[in-house]
């Protein structure tokens, strides 16, 4: 492959030579196999089948996932995502995260055994539910080849033909049941709120029914009573009084896995709270009345209404599994049934039995090769085992594990599935739980925390993703804070640009701290920041917040860790290179490293390390193979020495990522303006180090560019560090996106072949997970640029969109007339502030809206850059090698696409400011070979530690709209 203008030693610049090759495609509606591994398909994405393709290790096999949804649901959280306790995200987990050699968003209609095909129907719709089942539009269909197979369809709510179930009540399967509960609930209680509302009509309104007494009923149940009584009433004090909560069940008594002591211990509990619990109660049908539900019960003089019904009792098999259980395999059998549940028969080994006639009459079973079922869908025979998240998650790791091993499905297995009951659990409300293992019971706040620990250790969510830049820690003594308000001063705070916050009251009594931590809880979620709780593990998990930071004093980590869950972000205090590696050792998501300077907020200060003692710590981290952990500084920083800081703690091998502060904000008389300096400040000083990144990666800057600016783009890309490829056939885009650049789609000059290969090429690139950089170049002039505009936006996702004022408008979707590829200014400053932010938040993209000022955001921080001269508009392709320089920046620097985007821009300003200024640079034609060398020069005196040129940045933070983070 040659690419254009590569080689540092090479003084022309050769065009790019398409080579012939080979590309793998579908045909004839059927997917290819590819490449030697044994291709496993397993069909569905529930807890056997998702735990099944992530236990599969990807060198051993070919994993194909098919799965009518396109994420996981944690199953267990999904009633408190219901009711809004735990956001809908906390419960679910994309399948494409898992790396698959492909997914399919699709149903398997069915199974041809002998030739090792399964016929796929795709599925579109997400939202596929229990109710819903393959009651769907048909899609197309294909065919997808397996070497082995595994059948994890789970089961469906079973309704038993009671009529108006599927119609009217709510199911809680999925996150989009959870959604559709949390509306209804939501309206009634507005229905009710109204005026014209009568007394006996709210009582209608406010009566939520559950039908089902089993776990997830009981829990559903409490949730909601815990949102009722603990939110909701303090938005509706006045309805209070008309809200009831039911569970009917049709057994003698709810929570039937459990002994009689703690299912009456449960009930005991609902009857304290309210909850009444009818158990021996028979629904025999629903139907709409108004804005109500009325439901006819057996034991019942007279239809009850009801504002909501929850559904949540039995299982019925999967519609595939009905369909193929006692089918003919030619030359087999029939494939066998369990009697019991109606799904696969398996063996000890999990793999799918065929029944068939012997010489003397009898029955003998076989082995189905190479096809195996888990689940609920499937059952051991001889065995009993419930159909619970615990049987199918253990039943995929054992069969991962063989498959793993390379166990043949006709050899004989090393040892056959045994489950291990690790008890069963339930929530109650009011931070009380069950839990029972055999004889052992456990109930109230000790089964609680059980209860969430075991849940949240094995939810397959990630941490949440934490900006470091500016990291707030509250104070609420007279002597920081004063006489004024702290969810005041913090908001401000907020506004000006905090990314990360932190409660810390080591001295109040535990309800006045709980009850601050949930109001500042609330304010920091607005503006899309996490709050940690100093120290107090017990009120960081009753509010759910994002995490705690501990010090060396505190609670281990070990032990924070065991009450939190994976999921919750855990900081440590370190003073020293010891207590550092020990925290990093333990599994510490960042540190705190101080005290710098002596601080009136820490009087017990033991010792003060100073800057050099914090670069000692961050070189002790890189050489001890930590150096990715996040890392913050305190202790007296301030606006005056946050850049020095920065820059005197930073060893050659790792730098801070942010510093934390206390009175620089509690303490300031304007804590909006003082953050905003504060964030500038931070983002200024890490500039050097993402043009270090560039220089050290040399990464692909893959240009997708018009003919006019393809030579000036690829030398701005040689001067700032990158290597430039000038390649505008997409077929060759999956084999350089595997080259760890990125791409720029600059949409100069449209046409129809043009628009195809962008769009080939943003697939191939969001498939690498790479960045892609979108320049829509005149994308207001012409209505064909507009669709065009659209068209890519609707395909994928862009890391960073740069444009004018018009392109940026037209990308928000509004209808702007440009002249060419120029653009008038018609917003105020603070509008396009609010345009890029909005945009920003909507496409999950940094957006850079180019200008006589310059801003930059991520929805989030939002930068303004004064830096530039008016010879760049005065050169055609400045705009479009600005988006060649921010490639080069975020395929280096992707950990914060902001910063890169700030980086690029700043230095491309200041090369502007600096080129116009020397003495040889008369106008437009001699300032182009200029502005080359100063791009060239400020890479080059940023590698040997010279950065005097920092000192002309003009970046300055935007203060944030937290109605418009909300509104997105």
């Amino acid at each position: 492959m040659i690419r254009f203008g590569l080689g540092r030693k090479g003084t022309e610049q050769r065009l790019l030579v398409r080579l012939g090759g080979v590309a793998c495609k579908r045909l004839a509606g059927t997917v290819a196999q590819q490449g030697s591994k044994e291709r496993i398909v397993v069909l569905g994405s529930g807890w056997a089948g998702y735990a099944l393709a992530k236990t599969i290790s990807p060198s051993q096999a070919s994993r194909v996932l098919i799965s009518p949804r396109s994420h996981f649901v944690f199953t267990p959280l999904i009633a408190s995502t219901a009711v809004g306790t735990l956001e809908f995200r906390a419960a679910v987990e994309p399948c494409r995260k898992l790396d698959l050699t492909e997914f399919h968003q699709a149903w398997a209609s069915d199974i041809d055994f002998s030739n090792k095909t399964i016929t796929v129907e795709a599925n579109q719709r997400d939202g596929v539910t229990a109710r819903s089942g393959k009651d769907l539009l048909k899609g197309l269909e294909f065919q997808v080849p397996y070497d082995k197979l595994v059948v994890a369809v789970g089961c469906y709510s079973q309704t038993f033909g009671v009529e108006g179930v599927k119609e009217h009540a709510c199911f809680l399967r999925d996150a989009t049941d959870a959604r559709t509960v949390r509306l209804r609930v939501l309206q009634k209680f507005e229905q009710a709120a109204l005026p014209s509302t009568s007394a006996a009509q709210r009582k209608r309104l406010l009566h939520f029914a559950v039908v089902g007494g089993g776990p997830t009923g009981i829990e559903f149940a409490a949730e909601l009573h815990d949102l009722v009584h603990e939110d909701l009433a303090k938005l509706y004090p006045e309805l209070m009084p008309h809200v009831a909560i039911t569970i009917y069940d049709i057994a003698p008594k709810v929570l039937p896995m459990f002994d009689r002591n703690l299912a009456a211990y449960a009930t005991n509990i609902f009857s304290r709270a309210g909850i009444k619990v009818k158990t021996e109660h028979h629904l025999q049908g629903i139907r709409r009345d108004d804005d109500v539900l009325l439901m006819r019960i057996k034991e019942e003089p007279e239809e009850v209404a009801a504002g909501v019904v929850v559904w949540s009792t039995g299982l019925m098999q999967n519609p595939l599994v009905g369909r193929l259980v006692g089918r003919e395999v030619q030359g087999m059998g029939k494939i066998a049934k369990n009697c019991k549940t109606g799904g696969f028969a398996v063996d000890s080994y999990l793999r799918v039995q065929v029944e068939t006639q012997g010489p003397n009459g009898k029955q003998i079973t076989k082995v189905l090769p190479d096809v195996y079922a888990i689940g609920d869908c499937a059952n051991i025979e001889g065995e009993s085992f419930p159909a619970t998240a615990q049987v199918a998650s253990q039943q995929a790791t054992y069969l991962g594990k063989r498959f793993n091993a390379g166990t043949s499905s006709q050899g004989p297995p090393t040892a056959p599935f045994h489950f291990r009951n690790w008890g069963t659990m339930a929530y109650l409300g009011g931070w009380r739980a069950i839990h029972q293992k055999g004889a052992d019971e456990l109930k109230g706040r000790a089964a609680w925390i059980l209860w969430r620990t075991a849940y949240l250790t094995k939810t397959a969510m990630a941490k949440p993703t934490v900006n470091y830049s500016l990291y707030l820690v509250t104070d609420s003594t007279p002597e920081i804070l004063g006489d004024r308000n702290l969810e005041e001063v913090v908001e401000a705070s907020l506004r000006g640009g905090v990314t990360i916050l932190q409660y810390r009251n080591k001295h109040s009594e535990r309800n006045v701290a709980v009850e601050t931590a949930k109001k500042l809880h609330a304010i920091s979620r607005r503006y899309n920041v996490p709050l940690l709780i100093n120290d107090r593990v017990d009120i960081a998990a009753e509010i759910d917040c994002e995490g705690v930071h501990i010090g060396q004093d505190d609670m281990a980590y070990e032990e924070a860790r065991k009450i939190l869950g994976p999921n919750k972000i855990i900081g440590v205090t370190a003073s020293s290179k010891e207590e550092a590696l020990k925290a990093c050792e333990a599994g510490a998501d960042y540190l705190g490293i101080g005290t710098v300077y002596s601080t009136q907020t820490k009087k017990d200060t033991k010792s003060i390390i100073g800057p050099s003692g914090v670069r000692d710590i961050l070189s002790a981290l890189h050489d001890a193979g930590y150096g990715s952990i996040p890392t913050v500084c305190i202790g007296g920083i301030n606006t005056s020495n946050t850049a020095s800081v920065l820059a005197a703690a930073a060893s050659p091998s790792k730098s801070l990522d942010g510093v934390a502060v206390v009175s620089a904000l509690i303490a300031a008389p304007d804590p909006a303006t003082a953050a905003c300096d504060l964030l500038s400040k931070v983002i200024i000083a890490k500039i050097p180090e993402v043009i270090r990144a560039v220089a050290d990666k040399t990464p692909l800057s893959h240009n997708m560019t018009n003919l006019v600016v393809q030579n000036f783009a690829a030398n701005v890309a040689l001067c700032v560090g990158a290597s430039p490829i000038m390649a505008n056939y997409a077929e060759e885009a999956a084999d350089l996106a595997k080259l760890g650049g990125a791409l720029v789609i600059n949409m100069g000059t449209v046409t129809p072949d043009g628009l195809k290969n962008y769009l080939q090429a943003i697939r191939a690139y969001n498939k690498a997970g790479r960045p892609i950089v979108l320049d829509p170049v005149g994308a207001g002039a012409t209505s064909v640029r507009r669709s065009a505009v659209k068209t890519l936006l609707d395909t994928g996702h862009f890391t960073i969109i740069k444009g004018n004022e018009g392109e940026i408008q037209t990308v928000a979707g509004a209808t702007i007339t440009q002249r060419g590829v120029d653009s008038t200014s018609s917003l105020t400053f603070a509008q396009k502030a609010s345009l890029v932010r909005s945009i920003a938040l909507r496409r999950r993209s940094v957006v850079i809206l180019t200008g006589a000022i310059d801003l930059v955001s991520d929805g989030i921080r939002t930068l303004a850059i004064s830096n530039g001269h008016s010879y760049l508009g005065e050169v055609t392709g400045t705009g479009c090698t600005l988006g060649t320089t921010v490639s080069a920046m975020v395929a280096s620097y992707g950990a914060d696409p902001l910063l890169a985007a700030v980086a690029g821009t700043v230095m491309f300003g200041l090369a502007a400011e600096l080129a116009a200024e020397r003495s040889e640079v008369r106008g437009p034609g001699s300032f182009v070979p200029t502005f080359l060398d100063e791009l060239y020069g400020i890479r080059k005196s940023t590698a040997k530690g010279d950065l005097r040129w920092l000192d002309m940045a003009k970046v300055k933070a935007v203060e944030v709209n937290a109605d418009e983070i909300a509104s997105e």
